[in-house]
């Protein structure tokens, strides 16, 4: 389990159990976390994981079995009535779906939560226009949810979950229903809430791209239980289980066809050159140094594919060289790059020119 001191943990999730009648196994099987104030956190996995069982602990709407979840050293499953319906307006929560009532206007169904709280009218009328000003959405007030594209209906309902002022915002695959470009504006906006409210963000999804867009850490969950946690250039950069590897597979540049096809296992000629796949996790400051190649092998240093991404400042990825042998030896090769990336692999030899 992560530690960190007081100030800085926001959400502590201790032993969690969650154990549904009729199940064969717990929905969250004995989770340890804890999310730092201000940051925005993600929680990825497959479908049935336990990823929407373990934020819905949160805001209590899921009682644990065993366990506990603490907000800002206040335990959750200790309160009710009055205390508990505090805690959850402090916790906004936005929906895949939107949620939102199809006979109310975009400001009807911002509004609808203090209404529901005795909030007087001009209270409403400001807060309602300072937020949907906030998402963007002032000139859209009197708009209907059909009339709404479904990344402008997810910012209603960004703006509805922040009318109570919350400290916290969850999220439930909150861009699931969404096209890649709102998918990227909701994104931006979320970040941008984040940075100008200093909210935590919680954020579900089953999609690395939007780990890797938004989030400061990850954790990584399978059949109920934590797999991998940490910063997410470390996660993207080094992952350490399977089911990491598996979730990251959609991301990765994979070597173009006609590429592996023409990749031989044994030069069949003096000038066939060796091909070597460099990879950069990001750690120790390493990133893509052409120049350091051909200073270590010499001119004959040709960059067939590849791809790098920069992640929390960090350059992830790899690079595909061709390198001229010129009488040398593949492992004297080897070791010339070898301090040039954080792993070198061989995968064949491919003609002086392909």
């Amino acid at each position: 389990m992560s530690v960190f001191s007081e100030e800085k943990t926001h959400i502590l999730v201790s032993g969690l159990v969650k154990r549904y009648p009729g199940a064969q196994a717990p929905a969250i099987a004995g989770v340890d976390l804890a999310i730092r104030r201000g940051e925005i956190f993600g929680i990825i996995g497959r479908s049935g994981a336990g990823k929407s069982s373990l934020l819905r602990t949160f805001n209590r709407l899921e009682l644990p079995t065993e366990g506990s979840v603490q907000v800002a050293g206040q335990d959750v499953g200790s309160l009710t009535g009055a205390s508990l319906m505090q805690l959850r307006r402090r916790i906004g929560m936005i929906f895949q779906h939107f949620n939102l009532l199809s006979a109310k206007t975009a400001f009807g169904n911002v509004a609808l939560p203090l209404k529901v709280a005795g909030v007087g009218r001009d209270e409403i009328e400001r807060r309602v226009t300072e937020l949907l000003d906030l998402v963007g959405l002032a000139d859209k007030r009197d708009a209907y949810p059909a009339q709404l594209s479904g990344g402008q209906k997810q910012r209603v309902g960004i703006a509805r979950a922040l009318v109570h002022r919350p400290e916290i915002l969850l999220c439930d695959e909150a861009t699931s229903a969404l096209d890649p470009e709102s998918t990227d504006a909701i994104l931006t906006l979320l970040r941008d809430i984040n940075s100008r409210l200093g909210l935590t963000i919680v954020l579900i999804t089953h999609e690395m791209s939007v780990i890797h867009e938004i989030c400061h850490r990850v954790v990584v969950l399978d059949q109920g239980r934590v797999v991998e946690e940490g910063e997410v250039w470390n996660i993207f950069g080094a992952p350490q289980h399977d089911v990491t590897r598996a979730l990251l597979r959609t991301l990765q540049k994979t070597i173009p066809g006609d590429l592996r096809e023409g990749l031989l296992d044994q030069p069949q000629a003096s000038d066939d050159r060796l091909v070597l796949d460099l990879h950069y996790t990001g750690g120790q400051g390493r990133g893509p140094d052409l120049a350091g190649l051909v200073e270590a092998l010499g001119s004959g240093v040709e960059l067939l594919f590849g791809g790098i991404d920069r992640i929390q400042g960090h350059g992830q990825g790899h690079l595909l060289v061709a390198i001229e042998r010129r009488g040398r030896s593949d492992a004297d090769i080897l070791a010339r790059v070898q301090s040039l990336s954080d792993d070198v692999r061989k995968l064949g030899y491919v003609p002086d020119r392909i």
